[in-house]
Formats: C-alpha cells, sequence, structure tokens
C-alpha cells in the first residue's frame, strides 16, 4: 500500500532495516471450497486489513479488492512467473523499446455482455493514465494507448523501460493492466460500488456493504468457466490482526491476510496452515536532504550506521526476513553484489560521523508512521531506540488513519523521515487459493 503512495513524493535517503515475510494463515471449515477446480463448492471467506477507498481501479488500493472481478492483461502467478490472461502475447515492435504492443484474447467479454476489443482496452487504459490515481506511478512514463488493430494495442513511452517493469506494471498487482469495460470507462462514478471487468466473478451488490464486505459471484459470461472454484468469495474487512486471527480459528473466515509475523507459533498451535510470502521492505525514508541535519552527507550515513538491521529482524519479526542495506534483497530484480553490506551496525563509527559533521550532541527528528501496517509502530519504535544510542531523538507519530489521511500527511512534508513500507510480491490472488 505505502510503495503507491510514496512513489508520489521523491525518495531520498533509504534506510533499509529489514526485508519480512507477509503471512496468512488459513483454517479448514465447512465452508472451505472443493478441491476439483469447476465445481464451485462454498463460500471462501478472506479477511482483510483495511478496505479499499474505491473499486474503481484508477483508485483501488489495494487492487486485492478487484482481483475476483477483473482479469489483468498479464497473470503473475503465486511462484512469481508470468501467464497469458487477457493478453496472449507481447513484447516490443521497436529497437528503442519505447512501443510495446500486446495482441489479446477473442473470446472474452466483460461482465456486461461487451465483448473485449483492442479500443475498449485501450480506452480503458487511457483513462487510467489520464486520471492521475494514487497507482498511476506503476505505468511509467506510458504517454498513450492505441489500437493498432482489432484486437492489438500499443503502448507508447517516452523513455525506453525495461521489458520486466513493462510485464510487471500490467500484471493484477499494479491496477494499470485492469481493464474496465465500455460502459464503465464511459460512466466511472458507477465503478466505485460495482464491477465492470472480465473477471470469474463479479461484485453482487445486495451482498456487499462498502467498508465491511465485498461479495463476488460467479461471472457466467467468464471465458474459463472451469476455472471458478467457489460459489462465492467474500472479503472482509477485518483491521485488528487479533481479531483475524480468532476469526480464522472460529471459522468465521477462511483466510487471513498481513497477519504479524508473531502469529505464526500461534496459528500452527491452533493447527491452522501458515503461508509465508517475501516482499516486504521495511524502510526508514529520509526525506528532507535540503536543510538541516539531514542534509550532510555524514549525518544520514551515520543513521545508516546506527540500525542494527540484524537485531531488528530478529526482534521485531521473528527472524523471518533478510537484512540488509538495500531495499533490494539478493534474488531481487535490480540487486547487485558488488558493495556487498555498504553499511554494517557500528554504533562508533555513527557517533564519529554525526560528530565530524557538527552534531556530536545528536539532533531530533521527526518521524511518521502507519499504524495500519506497524500495529503499535514496532519497526518505528526500534528504529528510534537504535537511533537514540546515537543521540538521535525520534519525534515519533503513528498515524492509524485511512488511505486518504495517510496521503495527505505524506505529501504535507511535515516528517522529516516516514517508516516505509515496500510491497514487491503478488497480492493475494483467489487464483492462489
Amino acid at each position: 500500500m505505502l510503495s503507491q503512495i510514496l512513489c508520489r513524493v521523491r525518495l531520498t535517503a533509504v534506510v533499509a532495516a529489514a526485508v519480512v515475510a507477509a503471512l496468512a494463515v488459513a483454517g479448514c471449515s465447512a465452508t472451505s471450497p472443493a478441491s476439483a477446480a469447476g465445481s464451485r463448492s462454498g463460500t471462501l471467506t478472506i479477511g482483510m486489513l483495511n478496505q479499499v477507498q474505491s473499486l474503481d481501479p484508477v483508485d483501488a488500493l489495494p487492487p486485492v479488492f478487484d482481483f475476483p472481478a477483473y482479469d489483468p492483461l498479464i497473470y503473475q502467478t503465486a511462484a512469481g512467473s508470468y501467464e497469458p490472461d487477457l493478453a496472449t502475447s507481447w513484447g516490443y515492435v521497436d529497437s528503442g523499446h519505447r512501443a510495446f504492443r500486446l495482441s489479446l484474447r477473442k473470446n472474452a467479454t466483460f461482465d456486461d455482455g461487451a465483448p473485449l476489443t483492442a479500443k475498449a482496452a485501450a480506452a480503458s487504459m487511457n483513462r487510467f493514465l489520464a486520471a492521475k490515481g494514487p497507482a498511476r506511478s506503476y505505468a511509467g512514463p506510458a504517454q498513450k494507448v492505441v489500437a493498432t488493430g482489432p484486437d492489438t494495442i500499443e503502448i507508447d513511452y517516452s523513455s525506453p523501460m525495461p521489458y520486466s517493469y513493462v510485464v510487471k506494471s500490467l500484471t493484477q498487482n499494479f491496477n494499470f493492466g485492469l481493464i474496465v469495460g465500455p460502459k464503465g470507462t464511459a460512466n466511472p462514478a458507477t465503478l466505485a460500488d460495482s464491477s465492470d471487468g472480465i473477471g470469474e466473478y463479479k461484485l453482487d451488490p445486495s451482498q456487499t456493504t462498502l467498508g465491511t464486505t465485498y461479495t463476488y459471484v460467479p461471472n457466467p459470461l467468464y471465458f474459463n468457466q472451469s476455472a471458478i472454484k467457489y460459489g462465492k468469495i467474500a472479503l472482509k474487512v477485518v483491521p485488528s490482526a487479533s481479531a483475524r486471527l480468532a476469526a480464522v480459528e472460529s471459522g468465521q473466515i477462511n483466510w487471513a491476510f498481513a497477519m504479524p509475523v508473531s502469529d505464526v507459533a500461534v496459528g500452527k498451535s491452533q493447527g491452522l496452515h501458515t503461508a509465508l510470502g517475501g516482499g516486504q521492505t521495511w524502510a526508514l525514508v529520509l526525506e528532507n536532504e535540503t536543510s538541516g541535519p539531514l542534509s550532510r552527507l555524514k549525518v544520514r550515513q551515520a543513521i545508516e550506521y546506527a540500525i542494527p538491521r540484524s537485531g531488528i529482524l530478529k526482534s521485531v519479526y521473528a527472524g523471518y526476513g533478510t537484512a540488509g542495506s538495500s531495499v533490494v534483497v539478493p534474488g531481487g530484480q535490480g540487486y547487485s553484489a558488488v558493495n556487498g553490506d555498504p553499511y554494517p551496525y557500528n554504533v562508533t563509527k555513527a557517533k564519529q560521523l554525526l560528530a565530524a559533521a557538527g552534531y556530536p550532541h545528536g539532533f531530533t527528528m521527526s518521524t511518521l508512521d502507519f499504524g495500519l501496517i506497524d500495529p503499535n509502530g514496532v519497526f518505528a519504535q526500534a528504529v528510534a531506540s537504535a537511533l537514540a544510542n546515537v543521540g538521535i531523538t525520534v519525534h515519533l507519530t503513528v498515524n492509524s488513519g485511512g488511505l486518504a489521511q495517510v496521503t495527505s500527511l505524506v505529501l504535507s512534508k511535515a516528517y522529516q523521515s516516514i517508516g516505509y513500507l515496500h510491497t514487491a510480491v503478488a497480492e493475494p490472488h483467489p487464483r492462489h487459493l
């Protein structure tokens, strides 16, 4: 969630603390789905951390609320690989990597009966670009999408784009590739509380209470009926992690996502299944490098040396993850092992750098942390404690408001630093379960 907000803010120095696993717990109950795909047996009920502001793919954060009703152009599997979905093939059609063409599926219709065409897909994607919603940055420097034939579209970029980035941006996790039908594109206000997509399911307004429960039923027009595994999918908003865990234990929900790693042992002791997925990078983003202490390179370096990444990983995240000085971990896209770990934990060196920068007694720094994803501010408090050891006093603000409030605070530039969570892997998709 936060990466979608922070990409609108100039990211300056980043102090990576730990990359931790994302935990889900699942229980078995009478409403569990049948094992055979296509039997549509039972209800899959998923406990979600927070509600979605709008079901319109332009604004839907997190996009998981749109997954049942909107197939992406390219589907990212639970293992991270890419498969054809609404697009059957894709690739660059120029040597400069600025023109990316996709061939569309020919037997797909939106849930209101309108056919998938290149014109419809281009209109949907151009609306996404023009709307400049919170997920707009995922499309990168895309300028426009044009229909180059009845079933082919081309994305034109203002600068060369890496193939891997473009493909990822068109998956279900990044909104740009979630295609809206002509009716919804022409009347986007209707998308806030209804669906107009091509997906295994479609939203059932009669069983949906916005902000609380979102219910999806099988889409009879979906092109692959055998892929519909459940009779119903319900996404229930349960902000409290303890309440989500209790709901799984009691059988009220089947899966609970975004659980603290501290609940792994609790879940296992209750006979629940646990699933760990990598990709959440916790970091401290230093916002102000133009004035004050953070404008000094040696101060920023001191902060790097002052944070015990391995210690935080062990004490806060029970050792589930990888500690490092980069937001990209070994095996991740863009990782380079050339410099190894340039900032190993070293309190003495941190104090020396602060003194050399003119702050032998430290200074005070304001930090914003988001309570919805950092319950009780445990990550931020661990960082604050570490910085206190070298003389830096952190004035911590833990805000547990919704997306709109968080966005406003980030854009206010009122804080010198921000506790930052970047999710680099796929959101939970019903096809994964």
